[in-house]
C-alpha cells in the first residue's frame, strides 16, 4: 500500500464521464482520504500518476492511498476509486506480461514459487485455457498452474468480492474502466495527458493474445467470480451502457 499526502491546489471543472459517474457526497460530511484500489493489468499505475497530478483529487482529499496485490482495508470513513477491465481481456494481458519479465527477459525468474515452470509449460494463455476443463469438467491441476502466475491469482474478484457486501454507494469516488482510461482520467481527473506506464502493448503480438473459442468459453467460466463481481460493482455504481457491455462480453 502507498499513503500520499495531497497538497490542495487549484481545481478545474471537470465534465461528468460517459464512463464512469462520480458521485457527489454531502458537504457536511467529507470523506478525508480516498482508497485506490489497483486492479493488476488495468492501467493501474498509469492511473496512480495521474491521482497523483489529479487538482480535484488533492483539492478534495487530504489523504489517498493505493492499494495493490493486497485486499483492500473496509473502512466507512473513506471513499474508493476503482479501475476494473474485461476479466479475459486482463488475463490476456496479465499472462504475457508475466511471459515477457519471467521468461523471456529473465528478470523475475525466481519471484513466484512456480510460476517459471508455469509459462514455460504453456507458452501462452490460449494453451492454459485450454487445458482448464476436460469434458466440462475443471481440472484441478491446471487450475493451480494458473493460479501460480502473479496477477491472475490476484484477480478482479480477489480485490473486490469482500468490499462489495459492505461499502456503500456514496463511498464510491469513481469506477474507471481500461477501455475508456484516457477520457476517465480527462473528466473525473482533469489530467489531460496520461503516461503510459508498463504498458505492454507494444510487446504482445497477435499470436500471444489469440485465443480459440474453446479457451475463451473456458475462462468466461473460470473466470466466472470476476463477473459477478464486475456485475454487483456496476450495481452498486452504474457505468454507462457502453462501458458496462465491454466489461461484461
Amino acid at each position: 500500500m502507498e499513503t500520499r499526502k495531497a497538497t490542495a491546489i487549484p481545481t478545474a471543472k471537470t465534465k461528468p464521464s460517459t464512463s464512469s459517474r462520480v458521485r457527489k457526497r454531502e458537504q457536511s460530511s467529507p470523506s478525508s482520504e480516498l482508497i485506490y484500489i489497483h486492479i493488476g493489468k488495468c492501467g493501474g499505475t498509469s492511473l496512480w500518476d495521474a491521482i497523483q497530478r489529479s487538482a480535484p483529487v488533492a483539492k478534495r482529499y487530504p489523504s489517498i492511498r493505493k492499494v495493490h496485490v493486497a485486499t483492500p482495508p473496509i473502512s466507512h470513513d473513506a471513499d474508493y476509486l476503482i479501475v476494473v477491465r474485461n476479466p479475459i481481456d486482463r488475463v490476456v494481458s496479465a499472462f504475457n506480461w508475466r511471459l515477457k519479465l519471467v521468461v523471456t527477459d529473465g528478470e523475475q525468474k525466481d519471484r513466484f514459487p512456480g510460476e517459471f515452470s508455469v509459462l514455460t509449460k504453456y507458452r501462452s494463455l490460449n494453451a492454459l485455457a485450454e487445458a482448464l476443463y476436460k469434458n466440462g469438467v475443471l481440472v484441478p491441476s491446471v487450475a493451480e498452474d494458473f493460479l501460480k502466475i502473479h496477477h491472475l491469482r490476484e484477480s478482479i474478484s480477489f480485490y473486490l468480492s469482500d468490499l462489495l457486501t459492505v461499502i456503500r454507494r456514496k463511498q464510491v469516488f469513481a469506477v474507471m474502466a481500461t477501455e475508456h482510461l484516457d477520457a476517465d482520467v480527462e473528466r473525473v481527473l482533469g489530467v489531460k495527458q496520461v503516461k503510459r506506464i508498463h504498458d505492454n502493448r507494444a510487446g504482445s503480438n497477435a499470436e500471444k493474445s489469440a485465443l480459440s473459442s474453446t479457451a475463451r468459453r473456458n475462462l468466461r467460466h473460470f473466470l466466472a467470480p470476476d463477473y459477478d463481481a464486475l456485475n454487483r460493482l456496476t450495481r452498486l455504481f452504474p457505468v454507462a451502457p457502453e462501458t458496462q457491455k465491454l466489461l461484461m462480453q
